[in-house]
């Protein structure tokens, strides 16, 4: 990790070749949006607490390895193991388990996404710069039509945690897209809002991280990870590089 392309705890982007994104939360927020499991599950008249879907969500397995998208569909059985142990400790009996975990695993696909403001354009921004273009995601579905909702594109290597069987902070994501790229991580920034996955995970890496805070606490790294409060915020920095 190159400290001297730092002036102020801000890069030079004359200093790296490529810019890689989180996707949910950093360029992307919810649209429409639908009760989370553990609600829907409390409505049809079992007790289901946020702490128990916590535990069976795909959040839960951050930074480990997991099944892949593939012929088999054994990421999807994975998922539908976990959220069954979800309904069965909520008190689904076992002749109702089949079709609430169906309903379950169907609601939440139908929740949509919209662009946080400014994300098309610092791709666009970046791209101008001569820059590579990256997103790095834990995602359980394939993000195609997530990005369409979005109306984000551009992008010159796109790495999802359920084809490459690991979620970020695991080093396998990270690993991914830069390869796909073709550049050295010291030579590229990796932005993202959570400091657990994307951060924590870019540092790991080797990475230049950049963190899109919003409202969090800044932690005492300022030398070591590059702060803003919000997404514009880093639209505007790089704008001023042009």
């Amino acid at each position: 990790m190159n400290f001297s392309a730092r002036r102020n705890g801000l890069f030079d982007l004359r200093t790296v070749e490529a810019c890689v994104f989180d996707f949910f939360g950093t360029l992307a927020d919810v649209d429409v949006d639908l009760p989370d499991m553990w609600e829907y599950l409390n409505t049809i008249g079992y007790r289901c607490p946020l702490s128990l879907q916590q535990v069976w969500e795909s959040d839960a397995f951050d930074g480990m390895t997991t099944p892949t998208f593939d012929d088999s569909s054994s990421y999807q059985v994975w998922r539908r193991t976990n959220v069954a142990a979800m309904a069965t400790l909520s008190g689904v009996p076992a002749d109702s388990l089949d079709s609430v975990v169906s309903e379950l695993l169907d609601r939440d696909t139908r929740w949509t996404v919209k662009s946080i403001h400014g994300a098309s354009r610092v791709v666009d921004q970046l791209k101008a710069l001569h820059l590579k273009v990256g997103l790095c995601t834990n995602w359980d579905y394939p993000l195609e039509k997530y990005l369409a909702q979005a109306n984000l594109a551009g992008f010159d290597a796109v790495t999802v945690s359920a084809v490459v069987g690991a979620r970020k902070p695991h080093i396998i994501p990270f690993n991914d897209v830069i390869k796909k790229l073709q550049v050295e991580p010291s030579k590229a920034l990796f932005v993202g809002d959570r400091w657990s996955t994307d951060i924590v995970g870019s540092i790991r890496a080797g990475f230049h991280p950049v963190w899109i805070r919003n409202a969090s606490i800044q932690p005492e790294l300022a030398e070591i990870v590059t702060q803003f409060t919000s997404l514009s915020e880093f639209a505007r920095w790089v704008a001023e590089q042009a």
